[in-house]
């Protein structure tokens, strides 16, 4: 159900705003979307207007000049983090207010006994008749009293006194009351052994999550994927304490080995994209039988998560208890490299059979099957990761020492790299060369495609340097994917329809092939690290060895496969004049 940029699943409300086209480059996102836990559409609607109102107002600074985007980013984060305590707010003001009437009403109704029991009307003696009648009622009124003292004051609860009646008994009443709590907390307090500081008042769990994901993607301690599934991880866990009831202060290692077991193990995978799932509450979905639960890798990322969320919790002084999901992780006896497996030789010339015999009805179709052909090749031969080859640029192709290389690198705001060892310089194998694939970078070059991100800063008026000339304009960006949405969603269906239906080899595969080959013909390892990107163990290897182009181009050169590329794909070679010129256009780099 969606109202008013409201949006309600199993229960909890979400405020969603979309950015203006404009600012989704600058923003790096589409739309904002936050929880606002759960509460009535009544609490919901009010808090999420208002922050509608303030996050145009902050569009159109960012549109018009006034506010920098990134102090907007920081802004808009702490906006819309406000939302839960607007909601917390009212929840109070609103449950004080009924607390007050309800004292009020009885102690109104108690005075009015009194007068009428009395005839003569003497005041000592009503005085005394209505405290006798407040001490019968002693254990209500202290209950009553000490509810309205435990819920955290605001300015809505404080105009609610002015309208009860006999406001100078009543707020006498409380001022007693609380003297009365006060020195008993003080007894207790000195009783209690000392202990670490801690909040004085605790937020709920729920707005605690959520402020340590904000915290975190601010920092720029999460990726976007990061983030994403952190804040699904920790949105469990709220979900399952409250059905259990269960805050911040009472979370053990007890409960989180029972989330573990009695939850996670039982969860079906893909929860939140899934429509067979995604509208299903958390106690339905563990009544009903799964075909296909989380495995233990996705559960000990969970468990992860929640540690690195219990941590922060006891850095800030809101829990003093140990980190209960410390050491919870399940021991996975698979070895890293049995999660993958690579190509058989049969199965790599199939692969190269099948990228020969694409299907293509149209020009453009045609183009794109050239696009993912390639793609897939330097994979085969290169061993460079999905999104390493799908973000490279025309630029990215250029000669160190007249030797065609491929740059991998982050120099656009739309890239990303695993780690810092992915910054790399690597030879093109000498099998692509020949069959043509710097034919094909010249051809861009000349007559440049205009991609998805170049279309958006056409439309959005900005200067050349903010164009994007992709190497493979087919692979469309998006913060969750990057560049290689379109690739997995091709490869995936190739792969198992064309190739095989082990789910172990995938496109990933490619990698363990160039790296046992490598590993096969005695390279060393600081040169096998530096083409695929790996970081090496030893330091004195990392930091003071520096590897030759010349030499790298030796190492690749021993990727062979044992077939005639150019044969299975109804090629010629590129002659060697020919070869020579292309490379003449290429951008020199050092």
């Amino acid at each position: 159900m969606e109202r008013y940029g409201l949006l309600s699943r199993s229960g909890y409300w979400y405020f969603r705003i979309r950015v203006p086209v404009g600012l989704q480059r600058l923003l790096k996102c589409r739309e904002i979307k936050r929880s606002l836990g759960k509460c009535d559409l009544n609490l919901a609607e009010p808090a999420a207007k208002l922050a509608r109102l303030k996050l145009k107002e902050i569009f159109t600074q960012i549109q018009e000049g006034v506010m920098d985007h990134k102090a907007a980013l920081l802004i808009i984060n702490e906006e819309v983090g406000t939302l839960s305590r607007i909601i917390q707010y009212k929840r109070n003001a609103q449950a004080k207010a009924e607390r007050l009437q309800a004292l009020a009403n009885v102690l109104t109704r108690l005075k009015n006994e009194a007068n009428e029991e009395l005839s003569d009307k003497d005041e000592l003696a009503l005085i005394k008749l209505f405290n006798k009648k407040v001490n019968e009622h002693r254990n209500s009124l202290d209950l009553l009293t000490r509810a309205i003292l435990d819920t955290p004051s605001c300015d809505h609860a404080e105009e609610e006194t002015k309208d009860t009646e006999d406001p100078d008994f009543l707020m006498d009443f409380f001022r007693r009351s609380s003297r009365k709590q006060e020195n008993t907390e003080k007894l207790s307090k000195q009783s209690e052994p000392s202990s670490p500081p801690v909040a004085s008042s605790i937020p709920p769990l729920a707005e605690l999550a959520e402020h340590f994901c904000r915290e975190k993607t601010n920092d720029n301690s999460w990726a976007h994927n990061t983030a994403t599934s952190g804040k699904a991880h920790l949105q469990l866990l709220v979900e399952y304490a409250q059905l259990c009831s269960v805050p911040l202060e009472k979370i053990d290692r007890a409960f989180i080995l029972q989330l573990r077991d009695n939850v996670l193990k039982k969860l079906p995978r893909k929860r939140n994209t899934d429509p067979a799932f995604r509208s299903k509450t958390l106690s339905e979905l563990l009544k009903m039988n799964h075909n296909s639960p989380l495995s233990d890798k996705s559960i000990n990322e969970y468990l992860l998560t929640f540690g690195s969320f219990f941590e922060w919790c006891r850095e800030n002084h809101y829990m003093n208890a140990d980190n209960p999901a410390k050491r919870l992780q399940i021991q996975i006896k698979r070895k890293n490299n049995e999660s993958r497996d690579r190509y058989s030789h049969v199965e790599l010339i199939k692969i190269v059979d099948e990228l020969a015999n694409l299907p293509h009805a149209t020009p453009k179709q045609q183009q794109r099957n050239l696009q993912l052909r390639w793609i897939v090749l330097i994979a085969m031969y290169q061993g460079m990761r999905q999104n390493e080859i799908c973000q490279l640029f025309v630029d990215d192709v250029a000669t160190i020492n007249g030797i065609p290389c491929f740059c991998v690198n982050d120099s656009h705001w739309s890239k990303s790299l695993k780690n810092q060892q992915s910054f790399r310089q690597v030879p093109i194998h000498p099998e692509l060369l020949k069959a043509g694939f710097l034919e094909y970078v010249c051809k861009l070059r000349e007559h440049p495609v205009l991609t998805q991100l170049e279309r958006n800063a056409r439309n959005q008026q900005l200067d050349n340097s903010e164009q994007v000339r992709l190497l493979f304009p087919c692979m469309n960006y998006s913060p969750q994917h990057h560049y290689t949405r379109n690739l997995t969603n091709f490869y995936n269906q190739f792969n198992r329809k064309q190739i095989t239906t082990d789910t172990k080899k995938t496109f990933h595969s490619f990698r363990h092939n160039v790296i046992t080959q490598l590993a096969h013909e005695d390279v060393q390892r600081v040169h096998i690290a530096h083409l695929v990107g790996h970081e090496t163990a030893d330091t004195t290897t990392r930091v003071y060895t520096k590897v030759d182009i010349e030499k790298l181009l030796t190492v690749i050169t021993k990727v062979n496969y044992g077939f005639d590329l150019l044969e299975k794909l109804h090629l010629s070679p590129v002659k060697d004049d020919v070869l020579k010129e292309q490379i003449a256009h290429l951008p020199v780099k050092e």
